[in-house]
């Protein structure tokens, strides 16, 4: 089974939801974001603990978490919010999270589960944090100017 089959089995997506958030080019909600992020998270956890898929072929890959998140931080939140602090410290946060889900990725692709292991453990929950906690001070910010 291809991984993008057992993504859209498994998480809380449907493919609804995936069409849905992916067509939508204007803006995620807080919970949104958090929902996509959770589940890029569970996707890498399972992958390196269960060896889902190594190759991961994105036969869809404008519905996958990592496609949607990263469209959102650098697209539509960057249109709106790109001027703030907040938006600043969001894209940041952002970065280090996505540089840390390819090194999960690389180095469970190319069979260094240890590594990937340590990282997904250690590093990884951090710097997912840290894009959830810039999340949640983005939208106050915005919402407290509105």
């Amino acid at each position: 089974m291809k991984w993008m089959n057992w993504l859209r089995e498994e998480q809380p997506f449907d493919d609804a939801s995936f069409k849905s958030i992916a067509e939508d080019k204007n803006e995620l909600d807080m919970k949104q974001v958090f929902d996509i992020q959770k589940t890029w998270v569970a996707c890498l956890e399972d992958l390196v603990h269960h060896q889902i898929d190594r190759t991961l072929d994105f036969s869809r890959k404008t519905a996958t978490p990592p496609f949607l998140l990263r469209r959102w931080v650098y697209g539509s939140a960057r249109q709106r919010y790109g001027e703030l602090f907040e938006y600043q410290a969001l894209s940041g946060a952002y970065e280090k999270f996505h540089a840390c889900s390819d090194a999960v990725l690389h180095y469970n692709q190319y069979g260094l589960k240890e590594h990937a292991l340590q990282i997904l453990e250690d590093e990884l929950p951090v710097h997912s944090e840290n894009v959830q906690a810039s999340v949640v001070r983005l939208y106050a910010e915005t919402t407290k100017k509105k």
